[in-house]
């Protein structure tokens, strides 16, 4: 994600990880079953999300519709698909 609220990304994923099972949308269960990995990348601290399987466009529709409201304005979410999904750790 770039240009998004970070803090305000983050405590709508925590808050969706604690009701899982009951407040949270349906798409929900489906990112989080494909999702590896949530964290602020390293370089450019923007929220990314990185998923070991599922339809990489599914995946982005699904977080956006997740996320709406949330993100902030100008918030803009990108796929990267294969080697360009990893930032190089130092």
């Amino acid at each position: 994600m770039e240009n998004a609220n970070r803090s305000a990304v983050r405590r709508r994923w925590e808050e969706l990880c604690r009701s899982r099972a009951r407040e949270a949308p349906p798409e929900f269960n489906e990112v989080y079953a494909n999702l590896a990995l949530f964290e602020d990348d390293p370089v450019t601290q923007n929220p990314t999300f990185i998923f070991h399987r599922g339809d990489p466009q599914r995946m982005r529709r699904a977080l956006e519709r997740i996320l709406e409201g949330y993100a902030g304005i100008g918030a803009v979410m990108h796929v990267l698909e294969g080697e360009e999904t990893l930032a190089p750790r130092t």
